[in-house]
């Protein structure tokens, strides 16, 4: 007989931890109030958790939050998104990013898929590095190095952080809209469509 105190679960919540693992149960009712992170945390893949992991301290550092796999910075007007995705065939990755505008939507915590920029982290660098990040985010292959992730997060560092860092207004986005470079990255066309409005 349960000789706890009494818990309230919403809905949600009781329909999440019917799919949860017995631990990840055992874990919710003693410390975790989110039945519904712990079932997603649970499924996933070892070497993501890993990786994802390793990249905490230089995500945390300049303020990103953690949601699964999917890592957020939340600004004025903008949520800016980087999201470490696993190939379903092999041990290769891919960083994803994204800015999600808050004048289009009202998300909190936008998929990279529905932001309104988009592009792989690797598009931002020169030809040399673009192939040394490639290589590094193919777990099938040897590490050139003795530290893999520290090699990656330098290289992120340099393309995918730098390049969030530098574009973190409305203005600088509408610039970047105006340069050559504009063709590197994915934007959806109300995107545009509220640039032109607001700064043409």
């Amino acid at each position: 007989m349960w000789h706890g105190p009494r818990l309230r679960l919403k809905p949600a919540s009781v329909a999440a931890i019917a799919g949860c693992r017995a631990d990840a149960i055992i874990h919710f009712f003693g410390i975790a109030s989110d039945a519904r992170f712990l079932c997603k945390s649970s499924s996933m893949n070892p070497l993501l958790i890993e990786f994802s992991q390793k990249l905490a301290p230089v995500l945390k550092a300049r303020g990103f939050k953690k949601t699964g796999a999917t890592w957020y910075r939340n600004l004025d007007r903008m949520i800016q998104v980087l999201n470490i995705q696993k190939s379903p065939y092999a041990d290769n990755f891919y960083v994803n990013v994204g800015i999600y505008l808050k004048a289009l939507g009202d998300e909190l915590r936008p998929p990279e898929a529905r932001c309104h920029f988009r592009f792989r982290a690797e598009s931002v660098l020169g030809a040399d590095e673009r192939f040394e990040l490639n290589r590094l985010l193919d777990f099938t292959q040897k590490a050139p190095t003795s530290d893999r992730y520290q090699d990656i997060q330098i290289l992120l560092e340099k393309s995918a952080l730098l390049w969030l860092d530098e574009n973190s207004t409305e203005q600088a986005l509408w610039k970047l809209l105006q340069t050559p470079d504009a063709h590197a990255f994915a934007v959806r066309k109300g995107a545009r469509d509220f640039f032109s409005e607001r700064y043409d």
